[in-house]
């Protein structure tokens, strides 16, 4: 997928969050995308991945670009930011 097709689909997915549970993570996103198996997610929640870029399965560059631009949708949409505590 390129940057169109990928800022399209996040418009989707982002949309289907928000309405499904009220809020978007980031986790969330990334296994919507396809791009985070939920039980490499349950691995790296309970410590036995060392860090979450290690499971997901595309390059950094595409990871960069998916948070600015989930990050910028939530800020246009007005949105408020949040900590989230990750519980192993």
């Amino acid at each position: 997928m390129n940057r169109k097709e990928h800022h399209s689909k996040l418009s989707v997915v982002t949309s289907k969050l928000i309405q499904e549970k009220g809020y978007i993570a980031f986790v969330d996103v990334f296994m919507e995308l396809g791009y985070l198996d939920p039980r490499e997610y349950e691995n790296w929640r309970m410590k036995r991945v060392p860090y979450l870029e290690r499971v997901i399965t595309t390059n950094l560059g595409r990871i960069s670009f998916i948070l600015k631009r989930v990050k910028k949708n939530c800020r246009d949409g007005n949105c408020r930011e949040s900590w989230t505590g990750y519980k192993s």
